[in-house]
């Protein structure tokens, strides 16, 4: 993983002349916040007229929220509406968040952001529809992203102060541009980036992590992170649309990610995650839809769907700092998904306890391949791994990588597989040109021992058998119990398979 230099860039001064006779009203509010009204105003210590004493001053109210577009000059506004602006608002963004606001509120137009303004704790950037709403980033603009959280204080290998808390951006597109990154969050709590689109991403869309300093430990930082109604599309470069690491508690759901063959990566769950989800998510036209590392935990892709990727979903794998003495990932959970038209549907290796259930894998150049991992060091196997009523149906289609059209491989390291399957299912319905031949191919002169099967069917045609064992492949510890359809080609059962 690259690190791109950080860079801030904050005016804080607001324009000379900047009178309220200037700016807009914010709201018709009878809840309190006063038109134009900025903290420290004298009129902080007013009372509502015929209301008597009230609760909180009028200063304190308005602090709750104002319009960007009541810091802009308003010669910039009309420009700024009609979506053709190049005026730079990085520093009324910036001032807003310093003069006390809980909330800035962006009304529809273009706004420039050349600089990197830092987020704030306990703020909300908000547009009012994220399809007349865009934040760019500004050609020229590159070494840090358009919002770019510097970290907090580091010591004795933990954060100690300076965490962003309770941060939310929403309602808005990201424009990148092609410039570099959109949003980048560090040490932070209770984030939430709701109904945002991202839009050509050079490096990342959204990046939550840690401080650089610590970003070759295992020091957890980040958490209660919340990604919701989010899409992105498009990415330039081999890098995640959206970038997780030295984090916990990260959840994603209703979102997309499409469009970046040439190297884009959907999710990258990228070190020392503990504690991660996706629920109906996308992920289409990329190089790869989503991986984890080997230094993640407890990883559920719920409902979800990853169609015409290179590789659908990869694990685990190790990050550029290593593997932090963890050989294998931890529990993950693929339930309720469809791997529809990828080149590999999902690559499982170095992991250790895995539940794949009410998934189809359909219509793939090749399925699911169990491997070492794409990791530092020794390969690792996938163990521990149970598949349950789970379709395999027409895969295996041209440029398959293996012989004989296994939909399930196994390669690169054998060993005590731990592999259940119940209620599987194995069929190709193009009768006459089949290409999902076998049930599972093995390769690399291996033992793979410990798989039970229970109930569904093993149908093998063009009398593929069901265990293809190529290379000086072998297996053990078999058994299949009941249920079973066709074994065209397992009469009587190979060797080390027992029939129940």
């Amino acid at each position: 993983m690259r690190r791109l230099a950080l860079a801030l860039s904050l005016a804080t001064a607001l324009a000379p002349g900047l009178a309220h006779a200037e700016m807009r009203t914010p709201f018709t509010n009878p809840g309190g916040i006063v038109p134009g009204l900025k903290p420290g105003d004298p009129a902080g210590n007013l009372t509502t007229l015929g209301a008597g004493p009230v609760a909180r001053t009028l200063e304190a109210r308005a602090r709750d929220a104002v319009y960007l577009a009541d810091y802009i000059p308003l010669v910039e506004q009309p420009a700024i509406a009609a979506g053709t602006s190049t005026y730079d608002v990085t520093q009324w963004i910036a001032k807003v968040m310093a003069d006390g606001y809980s909330e800035a509120i962006l009304t529809p137009g273009l706004y420039n952001v050349c600089g990197h303004p830092a987020p704030r704790s306990n703020f909300h950037l908000r547009g009012v529809d994220r399809s007349t709403v865009t934040l760019k980033q500004c050609a020229g603009s590159g070494g840090a992203a358009m919002i770019e959280g510097p970290g907090g204080v580091v010591a004795n290998g933990a954060i100690v102060s300076g965490w962003l808390d309770n941060f939310t951006i929403s309602d808005v597109a990201v424009d990148v541009g092609w410039v570099d990154t959109g949003l980048r969050f560090r040490d932070a709590r209770n984030l939430r980036v709701s109904r945002v689109d991202f839009k050509r991403c050079q490096y990342w869309c959204l990046v939550v992590g840690s401080n650089p300093a610590l970003d070759t430990t295992t020091a957890i930082t980040s958490e209660r992170i919340r990604i919701e109604d989010v899409t992105a599309d498009g990415a330039a470069l081999t890098y995640g649309q959206f970038l997780v690491y030295n984090a916990r508690d990260v959840a994603v759901t209703r979102s997309s990610f499409k469009n970046g063959r040439t190297g884009a990566i959907g999710i990258e769950i990228w070190q020392n995650v503990h504690g991660f989800s996706c629920d109906h998510c996308s992920f289409g036209n990329l190089t790869i839809g989503a991986y984890y590392s080997e230094t993640s935990r407890d990883i559920r892709f719920l409902n979800s769907t990853f169609v015409g990727n290179g590789g659908g979903l990869q694990g685990s794998q190790s990050s550029d700092h290593g593997n932090f003495g963890s050989l294998n990932a931890l529990n993950l959970i693929v339930d309720s998904s469809l791997f529809e038209g990828n080149d590999v549907a999902q690559s499982i290796g170095a992991t250790i306890g895995a539940k794949i259930s009410n998934t189809t894998y359909r219509a793939n150049k090749n399925a699911l391949k169990f491997y070492g991992g794409s990791v530092v060091g020794g390969k690792q196997p996938a163990t521990n791994v149970t598949l349950s009523a789970v379709d395999f149906v027409n895969n295996n289609i041209e440029n398959n990588l293996f012989a004989l059209h296994a939909p399930i491989v196994f390669t690169e390291i054998g060993g005590a597989l731990n592999l259940t399957l119940r209620d599987v299912n194995f069929y190709d319905t193009r009768t006459g040109s089949e290409t999902q031949q076998c049930a599972m191919s093995f390769f690399g002169g291996f033992n793979y021992a410990n798989i039970q099967i229970f109930g569904g069917n093993l149908n093998t045609y063009n009398n593929c058998p069901t265990f293809n064992l190529q290379e000086g492949s072998t297996i053990s510890n078999v058994h299949i119990w009941g249920g079973m359809n066709r074994r065209t080609a397992d009469t009587p059962a190979p060797p080390n398979v027992t029939v129940h």
